[in-house]
Order: C-alpha cells, then sequence, then structure tokens
C-alpha cells in the first residue's frame, strides 16, 4: 500500500495544502510551456537541460513537501528544507528561461516583429515564467503557515 493512499484526504483540507496542491500544478503547467517553448525551432533556451534539472528538483521537494507535511507537521526541520529546495529550484530555471526570452523579445519588440515563430516561443516562454513566478510566490507563502502533525 503507497503512503499515498494511507494519508487521509481531511489532512489535505487546511489552506496551505490547497496553495501548494496549486503551485505543484502550475510548475507543472510551467514545465509543459518550457517544453514548446524550447521546442521551436532557432528559438531553443540554452542549457534548457539544467534549467530542466532545476526545475523537476523544486517540483519534486514540492510534492515532497506536499505529502510529508501533514505526517510531520510545518516545523520539521527536512520539511523547510524540502521548501527551500522548491522554491531556489524554480528561481534558478526561471532564470535560465529568461535569459534567452529577453533575448528574443529585443528583437521582436523592435526590429524583428513581423516573426510569429518568434512570437510563438516568446508567448510560451511568457506563459512558462509566470506560471513558475506564481508557483514560487505561492511556495512562499505557505512556509509561513503552521500544521501540527497528527
Amino acid at each position: 500500500m503507497s503512503i499515498i493512499s494511507e494519508i487521509k484526504i481531511e489532512k489535505y483540507k487546511n489552506m496551505a495544502s490547497i496553495i501548494n496542491c496549486v503551485a505543484v500544478v502550475l510548475g507543472i503547467v510551467g514545465l509543459i510551456f518550457a517544453f514548446i517553448s524550447n521546442a521551436v525551432p532557432g528559438y531553443g533556451i540554452a542549457n534548457f537541460g539544467l534549467a530542466l534539472l532545476a526545475l523537476i528538483l523544486g517540483l519534486l521537494a514540492s510534492i515532497a513537501t506536499l505529502i510529508f507535511e501533514p505526517i510531520l507537521g510545518s516545523q520539521n526541520l527536512i520539511l523547510s528544507l524540502c521548501k527551500l529546495i522548491a522554491v531556489a529550484g524554480l528561481i534558478i530555471g526561471v532564470a535560465i528561461i529568461l535569459i534567452p526570452t529577453i533575448e528574443s523579445a529585443s528583437a521582436l519588440f523592435t526590429w524583428d516583429n513581423e516573426n510569429t515563430v518568434g512570437w510563438s516561443a516568446f508567448t510560451s516562454a511568457v506563459v512558462s515564467v509566470v506560471c513558475f513566478i506564481v508557483a514560487d510566490i505561492a511556495l512562499i507563502v505557505t512556509s509561513f503557515f503552521k500544521e501540527d502533525a497528527e
């Protein structure tokens, strides 16, 4: 029997867990849009593997926090480190994705505004960055909530 099925649904009815779930979903949506932006020919994200590693590490740490916080309580050192890793992973991933996006935006907003392929890469990268930033803010907000272990 898996550990997820052993956790009762009543433990997830608090606000911190709901916001953390929203952050995980936004992180997954942002990851999908990052893949879309990277797949556009000629507009690939430099060091996308490193960004992908940081983002997946951040999402896994956020999921671990979501699973184990009802069991251990929010004042546990391991969960605090997981939250820190989640926030840092998303910030590093956003920084790596944002640099080539700014470079392509400088061309799209000046001399290359008719480039539809460039605009599709730019918009999907912007959606990805916005999803990650909102997820990061949600994770930071939930770190101030208190939940006692049962």
